[in-house]
């Protein structure tokens, strides 16, 4: 039987625990003090405290983190060859055996300054002609850029639905004989909703990258126009 009961806040207890968890998709963690942290973790177990994935989960981030750049170069490959075409040259490549160390998803390894970690680059390579040229290429491909950003966002509000829908859903379908907790219900639901749960997280996590390449190119148009009109 559905838990249809209104609360004080006039939701039903499935409203309030599907927004809830909806709002811990994508809600940024929240920051402790450092003497919260201290208290909390002055026990026996600290030093067994878990400060990395295991392997199985390793392999997971690092598919992750590779599905998701290569969708990106996919829909902005325009951006990045910009961009690659711009740090040849005003970039030194990092070398190895007197040849430039290319990546494994064939971009070039640029040369970073000892100390500092800096890239070694020297923007006054470029002259007028190519300040102009670089500079009406991000401006023009500007709104298309945009326009692909914002499809990434609304398909992560489209998962987010989807996977809100799966948990309400498994909320509200309690198996003969099981307790009827809101803990239970809860956990119930998140097992539901688990491969959803993954996809709106792929999809967010797709949609803020697009959104920092847009960012990103923002500031090297602008980079680019300081030095032309200095």
């Amino acid at each position: 039987m559905a838990d249809d009961r209104v609360r004080a806040s006039g939701k039903t207890t499935n409203e309030e625990v599907t927004a809830e968890q909806a709002k811990e998709l994508t809600e940024q963690p929240t920051a402790e003090l450092p003497d919260e942290r201290e208290r909390r973790f002055q026990t026996t177990g600290f030093s067994r405290m878990k400060t990395d994935w295991n392997s199985e989960q390793a392999q997971f981030v690092r598919i992750m983190h590779r599905n998701i750049d290569d969708q990106l170069k996919k829909a902005f490959a325009d951006a990045f060859a910009l961009q690659e075409e711009l740090f040849l040259l005003v970039r030194t490549p990092a070398m190895l055996n007197g040849e430039p160390i290319i990546n494994h998803d064939g971009s070039v390894e640029w040369k970073r300054k000892q100390g500092t970690g800096d890239f070694d680059e020297d923007w006054g390579k470029l002259n007028a002609k190519e300040r102009e040229r670089f500079l009406y290429q991000i401006t023009t491909r500007m709104f298309v850029w945009e326009q692909r950003a914002a499809e990434a966002w609304s398909e992560s509000m489209y998962a987010k639905v989807i996977w809100e829908q799966q948990f309400s859903s498994g909320y509200d379908d309690l198996p003969s004989g099981s307790k009827d907790t809101i803990e239970g219900r809860t956990a119930r639901a998140k097992m539901v909703a688990a491969e959803d749960q993954f996809l709106a997280i792929f999809k967010t996590y797709y949609s803020r990258k697009a959104d920092a390449i847009v960012r990103s190119m923002e500031r090297l148009g602008q980079r680019i126009k300081d030095i032309h009109v200095a």
